[in-house]
């Protein structure tokens, strides 16, 4: 999904905030540029901090920007006077002192007006990210595959859908990468039972592709919902259903197969984990084919049922779920 930047609006006219807003002029973009009011500051001199630090990166050498005139590019303004410009921002940058709390109530702030669409970025150094994002509506997405946790593997569709986005659409990309990494990632992801922490988390997990958008401000979930169904629905052709998964089949099973009795080995997972485990490579591989392929969504559907059933079947699997039902823990 394309997004395109026209408006910035920096938060803090520092250094680096005044040296950024310039950076974005250079880019051709147009530049809110916002700090603090002075104390009992009146009228004009509401603006007195942000126009100092934007007349030092003037002055800077060598010169912040390309060429003069940009400066028109830059729009000054204050916190209490000219927040509501946020609203027209496609990026809001905050670049204000390094200390948690201001942080954190300006990023509340900043969630009340930003548009659905807008990035909301922090320019923290010492401050993990995730503490200045505390409170926020995106700041928490938990997202996972945890079925393995009860002796099961993801059915009706979540394997075939993890090899989908992790393996299959990198092999289609790109055909002669090695699909073991790939296929490590997936099961592990699965495996252990991984569960993302935050929207982008989510992402780099392969429970949420590229083209999902991220919504920050929950009174916008809807509209944003809306907004997507409409665009799907003009237009609609249902997807060709080919052969689109890639088994890379029993070579690529063996090599999992292998690292599942290091971790045996090593203390890390226990018999049954193996068990688990096993299936689930079995499924993301395709099963036992003798060289690599692309399938069908129904043929990896298929394998999926097959190994869900199986440890459905097995008493570790069913003692595992009445723990989890009667004691909220696992046995081990």
């Amino acid at each position: 999904m394309t997004y395109h930047i026209h408006r910035v609006a920096v938060l803090g006219a520092g250094t680096m905030g005044a040296a950024i807003a310039a950076q974005a002029a250079n880019a051709g973009l147009s530049v809110d540029l916002l700090d603090i009011v002075p104390p009992g500051a009146q009228d004009k001199e509401r603006n007195n901090i942000v126009k100092a630090g934007f007349e030092r990166m003037l002055k800077a050498k060598p010169a912040a920007l390309m060429q003069q005139d940009l400066a028109e590019h830059i729009r000054l303004g204050n916190f209490e006077d000219h927040f509501e410009r946020l609203k027209e921002a496609d990026w809001i940058l905050e670049v204000i002192l390094e200390k948690l709390e201001p942080k954190q109530e300006l990023m509340a702030r900043i969630e009340q007006v930003a548009h659905p669409d807008a990035i909301i970025s922090s320019n923290t150094s010492g401050i993990p990210l995730s503490r200045v994002a505390e409170g926020r509506s995106d700041a928490e997405t938990y997202m996972g595959l945890v079925e393995t946790g009860v002796g099961l593997i993801p059915a009706g569709g979540g394997t075939k859908e993890l090899n989908r986005r992790l393996i299959s659409r990198v092999m289609a990309l790109s055909p002669d990468t090695p699909p073991l990494p790939l296929a490590q990632k997936a099961c592990e992801t699965i495996g252990q039972a991984k569960v993302s922490t935050s929207a982008l988390e989510a992402r780099t997990l392969g429970f949420l592709t590229e083209e999902d958008p991220i919504v920050m401000n929950p009174d916008h979930l809807l509209a944003m919902a809306r907004r997507e169904v409409l665009a799907l629905a003009e237009d609609y052709r249902p997807p060709e259903r080919g052969k689109n998964i890639y088994a890379a089949g029993k070579t690529l099973l063996a090599a999992l197969e292998i690292g599942v009795r290091q971790l045996q080995w090593a203390g890390f997972a226990t018999e049954y984990d193996g068990v688990v485990a096993e299936q689930l490579a079995r499924a993301l591989c395709g099963g036992e084919l003798s060289s690599p392929q692309w399938v069908s969504e129904d043929y990896l559907l298929s394998l999926e049922r097959q190994a869900f059933l199986s440890l459905l079947h097995n008493p570790k699997t069913l003692e595992r779920i009445q723990a989890m039902l009667t004691t909220g823990k696992v046995p081990r």
